[in-house]
Parts: structure tokens; C-alpha cells; sequence
């Protein structure tokens, strides 16, 4: 059965988190099942007041396994509304696009 070997390696560069538009960026390298897994991931973040946040990300996975390759890219919308301390609301909206296979790239 097909594996994990170990945790990604991975990197993080992050941007003032208290400010009101704030950024990261992440790359992650690792084995996935008996393949390879390479993604990067942007992500953006707006405060608009203390109540309204947004964010905006978009991640490009590209998966390497022995029977096939793929590219994978995810876009994710997110707003949060907060109404008191306790009572919040979320609108998640992810759009995923899978370009056509890549087809085995062992040569």
C-alpha cells in the first residue's frame, strides 16, 4: 500500500500580519505516495474594518506519482463577516482547475 515517506519540507514568507492588507507565500516539497509532490501557494489578506476580512489564494500542486503525472491549481475566495463575538459568517468559494494529464513523464 502506498505511503507518505516522512513530512514535506516546506517554506514560509509572511508579511506583517497586523497590517491590513497582508501576503504569504509557501512552497512545499515532498514524496506523496511513491511520487513526488511539488505546490507553491499565494495567499492575500484585507482587512476592511475590524468585523470584514477577505482573502484571496491561489496553490498549483504538481504531483509526480510512477503511473501518472498532474497539475492541479485551486483558487480560493474567502470573506468573513462577524456580527458579535460570537456569531460570524463565512462565504468560502474554491475553483479548482485540473489541466489535461500530463501522462508519465519518465524518460
Amino acid at each position: 500500500m502506498p505511503r507518505y515517506h516522512g513530512p514535506p519540507a516546506a517554506t514560509w514568507l509572511h508579511h506583517n500580519p497586523s497590517a491590513a492588507v497582508t501576503g504569504t507565500i509557501r512552497d512545499r516539497i515532498g514524496n506523496y505516495y511513491d511520487g513526488d509532490f511539488n505546490a507553491i501557494e499565494l495567499t492575500s489578506e484585507y482587512r476592511f474594518t475590524a468585523r470584514v476580512t477577505a482573502s484571496l489564494g491561489w496553490t498549483r500542486q504538481d504531483i509526480d506519482l510512477p503511473q501518472d503525472a498532474f497539475i492541479a491549481n485551486l483558487v480560493l475566495v474567502k470573506t468573513t463577516i462577524a456580527f458579535t463575538n460570537l456569531a460570524r459568517m463565512s462565504l468560502l468559494a474554491p475553483c479548482r482547475h485540473r489541466p489535461a494529464r500530463a501522462g508519465n513523464q519518465s524518460t
